[in-house]
This record gives structure tokens, C-alpha cells and sequence, in this order.
């Protein structure tokens, strides 16, 4: 497993700089996307709704590490079961929020890094959103750190990318910088299809409806034989 001196002395060397606290910032950088964009590190939190209020924060709900939305689901004050919301754009929500609708939630938008606009408005305080989120990671600080949310096969591309975004900092080798940002792109790739199989190929599910046509069952077509003949 490496450490995050190791990580950054290894972004040094690939991309031939000396400065440790720049290398420092960019090895986080790509430990935070990594595990953002590939929803290593997740969780939920429960939040309850105000009557009438269809603006939210996240800063408002306490989460500080939010890295991307996964789902938001919506449950009625009482209720055990819930839904889960339609991801819209703002322009949308805000419209047909503009007669101030109160209801069972039926969508969402996000506004900047912070605000969250439902709609229509919760119909009573005590209604819940349940909110799937990926995590970032936090922060690298102490030589002895380790990336935990990365497995430790993959640990190598923190350096990688890290060098990559040093080089091209630095700018003194476009070509160095290129090559490692290529090489990163690539493993990149192959962690991404790594993290998807981990995930399983899911049920797989019996098709609906009706066959368009019912397919012959095995056989052997050189058995064929006709009783035409060209004489008749």
C-alpha cells in the first residue's frame, strides 16, 4: 500500500519537479476525482423537509463531503415506502414551481455546488429526502497517510495523474506532460471497466411480449429430399 509521501515521491520523479507541496496538492486532486468519479466511497443521509420550502443547501443538511449525487428519494411523512425523484434541469423545476405547488415530490435540480430545488414544495413539514451520495476522500495531510478508498492495486495511477498535472503546471515539458497524461487516460479506462465488473452483470431479465418469429429447432438440412423432378 503506498503512502502519500510515497505517491508524491513517485509524481516527482515521473514528472522530473522537485516542488513537494505543489506534487502534494495535485496527488489529492486526483485521490478526490478517482474516488469521486468512480463512487468508491459512498453513503445516505435522511433530511427532513420544511412545508412550503423547495429550495434546500447541502451546507444547510451537513454534508460537507459531497462528491456527486447518486439518487434522491422522496418519503411522506408516515410512510415506509418511498420513490426515488426525477434528476431535471433548473429551468424546468423552476417553472413549474412558479405557482408555488405543494405536493408529493415528483423532481429535482441542482443550482451551483450547494443548492437543491425540488418540486412541487413539500406539502407537510416532516417529509423526508433520502440522499445517495459519492463521498470525497479525505484530504492526504501526513507522510504515512494511505489512499484507503483507492484498492491498493490501483494506487499507482495517483501518482500517475498527479504527474501528468505537474508536468503540465511546470510547462516545461509538453511532451513528458502529454505522454503521462496519455498513459493515465488509458489505465484510467481499465480501472473504470475493473470497478464496473466488480459490480456483477445484474439479473438477467426474461424478455416480454411475443416472439416476431419461432426459430426451427436443430437440424440437419442435407437431409432434405423433394419429389419434384425436372421431367414433370
Amino acid at each position: 500500500m503506498s503512502t502519500y509521501a510515497d505517491l508524491k515521491d513517485r509524481a516527482k520523479n515521473m514528472a522530473l519537479v522537485e516542488d513537494d507541496t505543489l506534487a502534494g496538492i495535485f496527488v489529492n486532486d486526483v485521490y478526490r476525482d478517482l474516488v469521486v468519479q468512480a463512487q468508491l466511497k459512498c453513503t445516505s443521509t435522511t433530511e427532513t423537509l420544511t412545508q412550503g420550502q423547495n429550495l434546500y443547501t447541502f451546507s444547510g443538511f451537513g454534508i460537507t463531503d459531497l462528491g456527486m449525487i447518486q439518487y434522491v428519494m422522496y418519503r411522506a411523512s408516515g410512510q415506509t415506502d418511498g420513490y426515488i425523484l426525477d434528476q431535471s434541469d433548473l429551468e424546468t423545476v423552476l417553472q413549474l414551481s412558479s405557482t408555488n405547488p405543494t405536493g408529493y415530490l415528483r423532481k429535482y435540480a441542482l443550482q451551483g455546488l450547494d443548492n437543491l430545488y425540488v418540486w412541487p414544495a413539500s406539502q407537510q413539514t416532516g417529509d423526508v429526502l433520502i440522499i445517495y451520495y459519492a463521498q470525497e476522500p479525505a484530504a492526504l495531510a501526513l507522510a504515512n497517510d494511505v489512499p484507503s478508498s483507492v484498492p491498493t492495486q490501483w494506487q499507482h495511477l495517483i501518482s500517475i495523474g498527479a504527474a501528468a498535472r505537474l508536468t503540465d503546471a511546470v510547462g516545461e515539458d509538453i511532451t513528458l506532460a502529454t505522454a503521462l497524461q496519455n498513459k493515465y487516460d488509458l489505465l484510467y479506462a481499465s480501472f473504470v471497466k475493473w470497478v464496473k465488473s466488480r459490480q456483477g452483470r445484474g439479473t438477467q431479465m426474461m424478455s416480454s411480449g411475443y416472439a416476431r418469429s419461432v426459430a426451427m429447432p436443430p437440424h440437419d438440412r442435407s437431409a432434405y429430399y423433394s419429389h419434384y423432378s425436372p421431367g414433370y
